[in-house]
């Protein structure tokens, strides 16, 4: 770790980790969907990891790879946001692959903690992950139907 990023991290001290925690990275949750950390049992978080840096983080990468996911991001008000979304799914194309559609594999709180740090919003207000809730009939699902 390099010194900015020391002091960034002195600036901003991190909440103790709550008991689900593994790697002590991650911050609570009220939703228990949120309650993950990228650990099953104790050790070392994958947000402080090289690849993470290279494969999440990194803003080049990113830069290059919004044009291709959302070829509209071009005003600097939404690029930290878009970078910032980016993350996430270079997180999780990186762990999960290429989900199907529908599908949103959740981010473990430690990563999402960490991407946060990097690119934090402008007024420090997060939504969090809000699935599109859909309904299924009965006589749908009966007859095979999604």
């Amino acid at each position: 770790m390099d010194q900015d990023q020391d002091r960034k991290a002195d600036q901003n001290p991190r909440p103790a980790a709550p008991c689900w925690c593994k790697c002590d990275r991650c911050v609570p949750a009220s939703l228990p969907q949120e309650q993950l950390c990228c650990r099953r049992s104790s050790g070392g978080c994958i947000s402080s990891s090289p690849l993470f840096h290279q494969l999440v983080l990194r803003r080049p990468l990113l830069e290059a790879v919004l044009p291709y996911r959302d070829p509209l991001t071009l005003l600097d008000r939404v690029w930290t946001a878009a970078l910032h979304h980016c993350a996430y799914q270079q997180f999780i194309s990186w762990r999960f692959g290429s989900p199907p559609a529908g599908c949103h594999p959740a981010v473990p709180s430690c990563c999402i903690q960490r991407i946060r740090e990097e690119y934090p919003s402008p007024d420090g207000r997060y939504r969090g992950f809000r699935p599109v809730r859909t309904t299924v009939t009965m006589q749908g699902s009966a007859n095979g139907e999604p």
